[in-house]
């Protein structure tokens, strides 16, 4: 019998553990052993079907983000928190946020033996020191983790996908004050099969990589307002990028945006220099990659307005010590809830880019 005091690990060893996780790619694994089914990869993250003894059979209720934090989700259970998190409440069908956090050493085991890995690789004999070898893969893989030239880029997507899509503006956007000519701009069509608006993604080449397609129904909107019809790693593109490059050469300075919606109702405002992160955080190559575009360039990070101050600043940590950094933020109740600057008009967006707009950090 193993004694349990082997396989406490310290809390600083959740971090190196996740870290393994990305680099082998195992939690398609993880999740398989732990019985989920349907096991599917969308985007940035992996979606599953709870274990036949949940009785569940929402095959999207399992979500596990390939991030960081290896941010995890039950949806179907109000379940939110890492993939220690999702281990405990496979194991438990606990969802008490107290009980489950109390259930960290049994999660790290369980993973441990699922994939094969022995603590000693995540802790030395004296319980205070990480073990050396892993240590070093793991430093030798920072130090080389922003040679942009070394990370693989998202496979290019024929154009002939496009010829499959409905090829024209859609009235919902129309609706929502996106004009007919800039839909044609951005290629803004509709997929019959999925009944979403598609939004093609292109890489800083311009050339297709992905597919994004919006919801049209209240139905559909509740559950997944965007999916990836073609899939690509949002982590490794900017939306807008290659259209908005020149203009942010010529200022020195780049937007960026939550949703790509906003670099639309920018571009029909006359402001070009604009990018969005599809999502509501921004990678370390995705920030690397605009730390590499000019010397000194000006980030602003232009977020919803219900992202409130603090949740910027931790955002903005991806970023590191970039000394040029700056945010929008409402503070006097310009935008209507869950608004970015560019939703309500030019002006609106004017005042928040000439007077809301500070240096970061705070």
């Amino acid at each position: 019998m193993i004694e349990w005091g082997r396989w406490c690990l310290k809390i600083n060893d959740i971090g190196i553990i996740k870290q393994k996780i990305l680099d082998t790619g195992t939690i398609y694994k993880i999740l398989d052993s732990l019985g989920c089914e349907k096991i599917d990869k969308v985007s940035n993250r992996f979606e599953a079907q709870l274990p036949d003894n949940f009785n569940s059979n929402n095959n999207r209720s399992v979500q596990v983000y390939e991030n960081e934090h290896l941010t995890s989700v039950i949806r179907s259970r109000g379940v939110k928190g890492d993939i220690f998190t999702l281990v405990a409440y496979l194991m438990t069908e606990s969802n008490d946020e107290q009980y489950l956090n109390k259930q960290l050493h049994k999660s790290k085991k369980k993973i441990l033996d699922i994939l094969g890995w022995n603590s000693s690789d995540f802790k030395s004999d004296d319980d205070n020191v990480i073990h050396n070898v892993w240590l070093k893969e793991l430093k030798d893989k920072r130090s080389k983790e922003f040679d942009l030239s070394k990370i693989e880029p998202n496979q290019v997507l024929p154009e002939s996908i496009l010829n499959g899509l409905v090829n024209y503006p859609h009235i919902n956007f129309i609706e929502d004050g996106i004009m007919w000519q800039t839909q044609r701009e951005f290629e803004i069509g509709y997929d019959l099969q999925s009944e979403r608006i598609t939004i093609p993604i292109r890489d800083k080449n311009g050339c297709l990589i992905g597919i994004k397609g919006r919801a049209t129904k209240d139905e559909d909107s509740k559950n997944f307002k965007y999916l990836s019809l073609y899939n690509f790693h949002k982590s490794k593109n900017w939306f807008n990028l290659y259209r908005s490059l020149p203009s942010i050469l010529e200022n020195n300075e780049v937007i960026c945006f939550e949703s790509e919606k906003a670099c639309l109702k920018s571009y029909q405002m006359g402001v070009y220099n604009t990018v969005s992160q599809m999502g509501s955080s921004i990678t370390k190559i995705q920030a690397e990659m605009l730390k590499r575009i000019s010397p000194n360039l000006k980030i602003i990070l232009g977020y919803d307005q219900d992202i409130d101050i603090e949740s910027v600043k931790q955002m903005a940590k991806v970023f590191g010590s970039y000394d040029n950094l700056y945010g929008i933020i409402d503070t006097k109740g310009l935008l209507d809830e869950k608004m970015s600057p560019v939703d309500k008009d030019f002006q609106t967006f004017k005042t928040l880019y000439s007077h809301h707009c500070f240096k970061i950090p705070l």
